[in-house]
């Protein structure tokens, strides 16, 4: 009976030495050891990226609506090398909670990206190893020499949407799970209408008028700022004409000449151009068919100066969320500007014997 009992208690010990040996096993299974690091993966860190675009004057985040193609690079902050690249495109960037999986070891990186459907056909980034060669350059347009603007290369054609986005100095961690990073976007890429209009109400005739923007924005630096001084001539992707109905305010200094006017024909020309900076000088001129200038304007400071209720922003932020400017000059009966009136956006400028 003794050794029975004995007997019962050697199977006993024994099947609790086996459950923790087993247990201890299932421990070591599901912890993030060296062997299980290296060869299962289950423990590895993963990496994503998402992007959004709220730098914008709309409500929200456009990215999953405006955004159809976006390739991501990432620079090793220890060697200054682009270590890593993936690009996609097509609905999944519009699919709700759309992000990237990006495939590095631990590490702190930059995190670059150029988006946009023109970031790789009116547009195009570098193959770059070092990361002061990761550019972005308009690649569209002729060089000549026209009578409206020079010696420049000349771009006649619409220019496809830009976005850009940067996030610095990331760590990718070694701990074990999901890693999540932001990249917030900007859109480096403007859309500008120019409508012209008669005082008097006559007929805007398009043929005889040329427009054109001239500046120097033709190649971005992996930081986004402008590089290099080459000269573009932008011409408009499209003109038409037609007419358009206006009300003169009471104390405009034209409204003898339009008061009994509320049609006027008017001449329109699109103009797609790069990213405006307030340290260049983009200009908008406007010829007749004499080739006379019958225009200037310096957008920028005409773009700044009427930010509305926007007052509070920086003017590089402002240029930065707006992306979609309208002018509409008048001119006289000599076919001239009116320098005393101008309205932009929604805003309309009226100078009391002031020369622009």
């Amino acid at each position: 009976m003794v050794k029975t009992v004995n007997r019962l208690t050697d199977i006993v010990t024994a099947t609790k030495a086996l459950l923790v040996v087993l247990l201890t096993s299932a421990v070591t299974l599901t912890s993030c050891n060296k062997l299980l690091y290296d060869y299962e993966g289950d423990c590895d860190p993963y990496y994503k990226v998402r992007f959004e675009y709220t730098y914008h004057m709309k409500q929200g985040d456009a990215f999953p609506y405006e955004v159809n193609d976006v390739t991501l690079y990432l620079v090793d902050d220890n060697t200054g090398k682009v270590v890593w690249q993936k690009r996609e495109s097509g609905e999944v960037l519009g699919r709700s909670g759309y992000m990237m999986d990006v495939d590095v070891a631990p590490g702190t990186y930059t995190l670059v990206a150029w988006c946009g459907d023109g970031h790789a056909s009116t547009f195009k980034v570098n193959d770059a190893v070092a990361k002061e060669d990761l550019q972005c350059h308009l690649m569209v347009g002729e060089t000549s020499t026209e009578t409206s603007c020079g010696t420049a290369r000349h771009v006649k054609q619409d220019i496809k949407r830009l976005y850009y986005g940067r996030l610095e100095a990331q760590e990718f961690p070694t701990t074990e799970g999901t890693h999540i990073f932001t990249v917030p976007l900007i859109k480096d890429t403007n859309d500008i209408h120019v409508l012209l209009q008669h005082l008097s109400g006559d007929l805007v005739d398009i043929s005889e008028f040329s427009f054109t923007i001239v500046d120097d924005n033709a190649h971005l630096g992996w930081d986004n700022r402008l590089i290099g001084t080459e000269n573009i001539c932008y011409h408009p992707w499209a003109v038409s004409q037609g007419s358009a109905t206006t009300t003169p305010d009471s104390d405009s200094d034209i409204q003898e000449q339009t008061r009994a006017e509320s049609t006027h024909s008017a001449a329109l020309a699109e103009f797609t151009v790069a990213r405006l900076l307030t340290d260049r000088q983009p200009r908008l001129i406007v010829r007749n068919d004499l080739n006379e200038v019958v225009a200037s304007i310096p957008l920028i400071d005409y773009f700044t100066m009427l930010k509305g209720h926007h007052t509070d922003m920086e003017d590089q932020e402002f240029l930065d969320r707006q992306d979609d400017y309208s002018l509409v000059l008048f001119l006289d009966k000599n076919k001239q500007w009116v320098k005393t009136v101008i309205k932009i956006l929604s805003w309309q400028m009226v100078y009391q014997k002031t020369e622009i």
